[in-house]
């Protein structure tokens, strides 16, 4: 585990503090868990573009995200409209 050190403003810091004192953890642990959390919600805003821009393929995606491919369907169809030139497209990369 690699260790990053970084400063933050009165108000995220205070947060912090809360949840620290709230969850019984470390401030440490608190923080980690809360760039774990945006870290996975930003590579999947990642992917799901590259998608967008039919840069990747479902099948991709899935990979990348490390879960099914039902379940980046399931994602994407909660972030933007499927179309069936998007299945079309996907039936073909699953072929290959």
């Amino acid at each position: 585990m690699g260790a990053v050190t970084v400063r933050l403003n009165d108000k995220i810091s205070g947060f912090v503090e809360l949840l620290s004192r709230d969850t019984n953890k470390s401030r440490s642990e608190v923080v980690r868990e809360l760039l774990t959390k945006a870290a996975s919600e930003e590579k999947t805003n990642y992917w799901l573009k590259k998608y967008k821009n039919r840069e990747v393929t479902l099948r991709k995606v899935a990979k990348e995200l490390g879960v099914p491919l039902w379940k980046v369907l399931e994602i994407v169809g909660e972030n933007q409209p499927y179309e069936l030139s998007d299945l079309q497209r996907d039936l073909r990369a699953i072929g290959e």
